[in-house]
């Protein structure tokens, strides 16, 4: 939609005054309706400027981080302080995560894991994203969900103030 079809939509009229208001009234709100909605996009538009912007950051972070901690490695330094009081730093993380069984399970790992006194770290987890989606395959697909299932299932269906810009 272009920003000049935006803007006549949003003088148009967004339907009859309510129950018991009067013309004036249903003018006042009508007009209260379009500064809000007007004001919900405006900020829609620049959340949306923001979020590009720290892509762009983030990209550019990316690609100067291995740089630097390339350079402070061959100079055998940890540390920096910038002239304006600013101190970059290398820091070593460590990250583990399991390895997957040729059946696509973590079968093999779980049992290891347990074998060592450590299944407090196994948890049996069902993924929420995936969970949802499966839901609104169903409801997309017009499919029943097994009613012994449903006692077990939480299912919202809130409405979100969207814009397409």
């Amino acid at each position: 939609m272009t920003q000049q079809r935006m803007e006549e939509v949003m003088e148009e009229p967004f339907g009859n005054p309510m129950p018991g208001e009067t013309e004036t009234d249903a003018e006042s709100a009508e007009t209260s309706l379009q500064s809000l909605v007007r004001r919900y996009i405006e900020l829609h538009r620049r959340k949306r400027e923001r979020r590009d912007e720290e892509k762009l950051d983030n990209a550019e972070l990316e690609q100067l981080e291995p740089v630097i901690a390339e350079q402070f490695s061959k100079r055998q330094i940890q540390n920096q302080k910038t002239s304006s009081g600013e101190t970059i730093y290398i820091q070593q993380e460590i990250w583990a995560s399991l390895v997957t069984d040729e059946d696509g399970t973590k079968t093999s790992a779980h049992e290891a894991l347990r074998k060592h006194d450590l299944e407090w770290l196994v948890e049996d987890n069902v993924n929420g994203q995936r969970l949802s989606s499966w839901v609104r395959e169903r409801v997309r697909n017009n499919e029943e969900i097994d009613e012994d299932l449903l006692p077990f299932l939480r299912i919202s269906k809130p409405y979100r103030v969207k814009v397409r810009l």
